[in-house]
């Protein structure tokens, strides 16, 4: 971190009396330095089934005279999908520079398409922010400040009103403490409670605790007060990250190497300044590539995409079908399950069980008993298989109705091989996804 002459450690002691805004949405938040108008950043990492580096995205910023952010553009590639939709999203600001919306200009908006709506004080002071992701309904933000200016408090809540969680700060000098107590809206419980540090405006370290994990992170920073390593502890494992940069001569960073494990990301950027000066480049540049890693091919190829194959129907009779696999019962532990898009640890088994036939054929009825060790009882529910499909090296998977709850489908997927999830350091066999269509709740347990 910077050496701080006394003249700015006289500044930092008045950094927490600025007017509370919309933070990270300007230049200073993006830790930008100059008058940058434009950025463009591609970002690229190794695929092996596709035999080399695949540009995963392409992101653009652009920033108004004040510095603010007006205008982004993200296009991602994904295995998953033969087309790509670019997310174009608008920041309006008002006379005063404080932001009032943001507003999702896509040709074609996604399923998660959301637009943010921000309302002030007479001090200039953000008070409150408002998500909508559906006509009507919203999930909002509100929160209280000190004499000083300084935000004291948020509160959270969900659509229909329920608290879903709460955030105090607290101030000493120039550190500051973050507290965010996570809340269950069905029934109110705490869920977790995460503290973050700050030095100088600086994130320095964090802390979970939950009833789902316990960790601490701890962070160091470079001269130009980028992120050069984070480092992750639990009770059973210690882990790393790192991050590389090369720096344009205006301290900002035009290619970013980050490495987590086996797992390796590059990020190359291109400046525009208001002067007409231009700093970086996006080419993909494997002199920079070689200095972190050792790849089998350094070069950029086309993405290979995943092909769902549906199962042939050579008759009517599925029990015929060699692509199902022959059993009629099986039983898998798991020790996370991702709940509404969020991973979190959850141990327990998993039993399923064909009550009318020798395999999981259409048509068919299965047992499916879950059970949790933070719960005495255990959960048993009815399926009818209401489709099957063989999507290729090794994967097989089935849709499934509940006999009894229309709302709720779920569905089954299992590996021939067990797949690796190097951010749980977990192998899994297959994943269970329970979906309630009308409580718009997900969950998925990782099978083991």
């Amino acid at each position: 971190m910077k050496q701080l002459n006394l003249t700015f450690l006289l500044l930092l002691s008045f950094s927490f009396l600025t007017k509370a805004q919309v933070s990270n949405l300007n230049l200073k938040g993006k830790n930008l330095h100059k008058k940058v108008r434009k950025v463009i950043q591609h970002y690229y990492s190794y695929d092996k089934e596709s035999g080399g580096f695949v540009k995963q995205s392409v992101n653009i910023d652009n920033f108004n005279d004040d510095g603010n952010l007006i205008e982004t553009y993200s296009l991602y590639n994904s295995k998953y999908s033969e087309t790509s939709n670019a997310i174009k999203k608008l920041y309006n600001y008002n006379n005063k520079n404080q932001l009032i919306n943001t507003q999702d200009v896509s040709d074609v908006k996604g399923k998660y398409s959301s637009t943010k709506k921000y309302f002030y004080n007479n001090k200039g002071n953000l008070v409150k922010e408002e998500t909508h992701f559906n006509p009507g309904k919203f999930s909002y933000k509100e929160f209280k400040y000190d004499k000083k200016n300084r935000e004291i408090s948020s509160t959270s809540y969900s659509e229909s009103g329920k608290l879903t969680g709460e955030r105090t700060n607290t101030y000493s000098g120039d550190k500051k403490t973050n507290t965010y107590t996570s809340y269950n809206s069905k029934d109110g419980s705490i869920i977790g409670t995460y503290v973050t540090y700050y030095e100088d405006g600086v994130k320095t370290k964090y802390t979970s605790n939950s009833k789902y994990s316990n960790s601490n992170k701890s962070y160091i920073y470079d001269d130009n007060d980028n992120l050069i390593r984070a480092t992750n502890t639990t009770s059973d494992k210690k882990s790393d990250v790192t991050y590389n940069y090369v720096y344009d001569k205006k301290d900002n960073w035009v290619k970013k190497h980050y490495r987590s494990g086996k797992y390796q990301y590059f990020y190359f950027r291109e400046i525009y300044f208001s002067n007409g000066d231009v700093t970086g480049s996006t080419n993909f540049d494997k002199y920079f590539i070689n200095l972190h890693g050792n790849f089998d091919n350094v070069a950029v190829v086309p993405l290979k995409k995943k092909v769902i194959k549906k199962t042939p129907k050579k008759n009517k009779n599925e029990n015929d079908n060699p692509l199902i696999p022959n059993f009629k019962s099986k039983s898998w532990k798991y020790t996370y399950a991702n709940l509404n898009g969020k991973v979190l640890p959850a141990k327990g088994s998993f039993k399923l069980n064909v009550t009318d036939g020798p395999k999981m054929n259409k048509g068919n009825t299965v047992s499916i008993t879950i059970k949790m060790e933070s719960r005495e009882k255990d959960a048993t529910g009815y399926y009818k298989i209401d489709s099957f499909l063989d999507l290729g090296e090794g994967k097989k998977f089935w849709m499934l109705n509940h006999t009894s709850n229309k709302d709720l489908t779920t569905s089954l997927t299992l590996y021939d091989k067990p797949e690796y999830i190097a951010a749980k350091n977990i192998y899994i066999k297959g994943i269970f996804l329970m979906n309630n269509k009308v409580k718009g709740q997900k969950t998925s347990f990782y099978l083991e």
